[in-house]
């Protein structure tokens, strides 16, 4: 009796961990685009949208943050991505003499739903941060993951 209650109590803590890890995976990108998104500054531009298809049957939200030049918040955006790359599943950087130019993480792919964030540097010293949240219902088609020596691949089947 003792033996299952505790058997019962760690299956109980495993699912509550893994679903409090998945919601605080992206935690310092997205306060990073929260105080950016609160901003009131010629200097960052947030623009916000919304998309519904429905032909393949999805929606889409994208955040987009465009900083112009303020080196103290860009190093700031990056300092997120690298506190919180660790979590994500999938994560591909673009590095140019020591610099990261480019970062993308990849925190959630399941049938019906990806989360991922982007933080862009150009040339000039402007960023862009983007945050793309998918969702697919029930019409769009069906996504698998598939894992080989090539990586990881989503194939998509019709309904």
């Amino acid at each position: 009796m003792i033996m299952k209650r505790n058997v019962l109590t760690m299956t109980l803590l495993f699912v509550v961990s893994s679903f409090s890890m998945a919601l605080f995976a992206q935690e310092h990108i997205d306060a990073f685009i929260k105080k950016c998104e609160a901003m009131e500054s010629p200097l960052v531009d947030v623009d916000f949208t919304r998309t519904k298809s429905s032909q393949i049957g999805r929606e889409m939200e994208m955040t987009m943050i465009r900083i112009h030049n303020v080196k103290e918040l860009i190093s700031e955006g990056i300092e997120a991505f690298e506190k919180d790359k660790s979590k994500a599943i999938e994560v591909t950087e673009t590095i140019r003499n020591g610099k990261i130019m480019m970062q993308r993480l990849l925190f959630e792919l399941k049938e019906d739903y990806s989360t991922v964030y982007q933080i862009l540097i150009s040339d000039n010293g402007d960023a862009t941060v983007s945050k793309r949240v998918e969702k697919r219902n029930e019409n769009s088609r069906k996504a698998e993951i598939v894992t080989g020596s090539f990586g990881k691949a989503v194939l998509t089947t019709k309904p």
